[in-house]
């Protein structure tokens, strides 16, 4: 191999040699130039490269920083679930118990109790629900009502759906049917 390398070498300067004054100038000047040539598309090439390597550095540097913090959010959506799944596991809520009291605080005639418990899809959580008929009850009380049953046992209960017609005998009063509900584990 290096054999024919020499012989290439030794070929390249004997026609060098045969060259007159100014084609070796304008051989000289074209050797420079290519040189020239590759030693810039070679620093063009490397700091483009340099520059690539540094936005990916920079990027990735920035999704570490993103998922530092949405790891930190997880925790904490983390923890909020498992307090709330706690709450499920302790609730000891007796709706028609919680019911007839605030309305007999209320001073409020119930009407037609009825319970279910229906099992929520893709969940370990039963909803049990009641449907509360009251009739000629005024906004205020209602509202009252309502809310009391909303904060008497913390974020367990909560009134799912409300159905209110007016009277025709009374324009100061309303019939009402309203669902509350909890939930438990199963």
């Amino acid at each position: 191999m290096s054999r024919i390398i020499g012989e290439f070498i030794d070929s390249i300067i004997v026609r060098f040699d045969g060259f007159s004054e100014r084609e070796r100038r304008m051989s000289t000047i074209f050797l420079v130039a290519v040189s020239a040539l590759i030693i810039v598309g070679s620093l063009y090439f490397f700091t483009s490269s340099i520059a690539n390597k540094q936005a990916q550095i920079a990027l990735s540097t920035k999704r570490s920083v993103e998922i530092k913090a949405l790891k930190s959010q997880y925790e904490l959506a983390k923890k909020k679930a498992l307090a709330q799944e706690k709450k499920f596991k302790n609730n000891k809520v007796s709706l028609f118990s919680l019911i007839q009291n605030e309305a007999n605080s209320y001073s409020l005639p119930l009407y037609d109790l009825s319970e279910r418990s229906d099992p929520i899809k893709n969940s370990s959580l039963i909803q049990t629900s009641v449907v509360i008929n009251l009739k000629s009850v005024s906004v205020d009380r209602l509202t009252a009502f309502i809310s009391a049953l909303e904060e008497a046992e913390g974020e367990m209960v909560k009134v799912v759906k409300l159905k209110i017609k007016s009277r025709y005998d009374s324009s100061q009063t309303l019939d009402a049917q309203m669902t509350v509900a909890t939930w438990k584990t199963v």
